[in-house]
């Protein structure tokens, strides 16, 4: 077992990486992260969402594998990695995913994390969201009308396979829609299915359409800590104008 003192400092580092959302001029965002329920879990899940030129929006969900201050440390890397190449880059989430991978393998980091990078972008109907998901949980589409859909289409996790082909995805989102994306504590438990989770997480978000992003994550946020998962918990929504 690690010390008490050891799993604190892993902890506070692992929120500490949990930097506010940025500011958008037109789509609200909310984000949360919640420790699984056993003071000796340190995960590897963390969000991300970064503003970039014209109004362009990058999102990151992720969960590197493992429940230890390693996941922990690795995921900072990984997150790290990820921002200097999102900024520096204005290349599709599947080469950023690519070079992602290229670049933690040089640098010796030898684990599996599960990534989806999706950028938001605007159209005269609403935001086009296009996507790359290395094993990730899909996201969730929420309409207006109460429909929840699953955004599927995804290759396998980083570190799995070198030099992988990844695909790129694009979904229209419409007007009033909201964008849900986690990590799979949300939806898993020793209990339950994913398959499970996600339809009990659709019907979560389909009694509640006009909810705000802060009130949709808070009862995500409720619902997992009623299911007490062993799974710490991120994620990340975004409410399309």
């Amino acid at each position: 077992a690690e010390p008490l003192e050891r799993r604190t400092a892993a902890a506070t580092m692992q929120k500490a990486l949990l930097t506010p959302l940025p500011e958008h001029e037109h789509l609200r965002m909310a984000a949360r992260y919640v420790p699984a329920h056993h003071e000796d879990h340190v995960g590897g899940d963390w969000y991300d969402a970064i503003r970039l030129e014209g109004g362009r929006l990058a999102l990151v969900i992720g969960d590197v594998t493992g429940h230890s201050i390693a996941a922990a440390a690795a995921m900072s890397q990984l997150r790290g990695m990820l921002r200097t190449l999102v900024i520096d880059r204005h290349e599709p989430p599947s080469a950023l995913l690519r070079r992602l991978e290229h670049t933690s393998h040089a640098l010796g980091q030898t684990g599996l994390a599960t990534v989806l990078i999706a950028y938001l972008d605007a159209t005269p109907t609403g935001y086009a969201l296009t996507w790359s998901n290395a094993g990730h949980p899909p996201p969730t589409l929420l309409l207006a009308d109460g429909r929840a859909t699953v955004l599927e289409g995804h290759d396998v996790l980083i570190g799995a396979v070198r030099r992988v082909s990844r695909r790129n995805h694009t979904y229209p989102l419409p007007a009033g829609s909201t964008l849900v994306l986690h990590t799979d504590g949300l939806v898993e438990t020793r209990t339950a299915s994913i398959d499970d989770g996600v339809a009990r997480l659709h019907e979560l978000l389909g009694g509640h359409p006009a909810a705000t992003p802060e009130e949709l994550a808070d009862l995500m946020v409720t619902r997992a800590a009623a299911a007490r998962g062993e799974d710490d918990v991120a994620l990340l929504v975004v409410r399309i104008p």
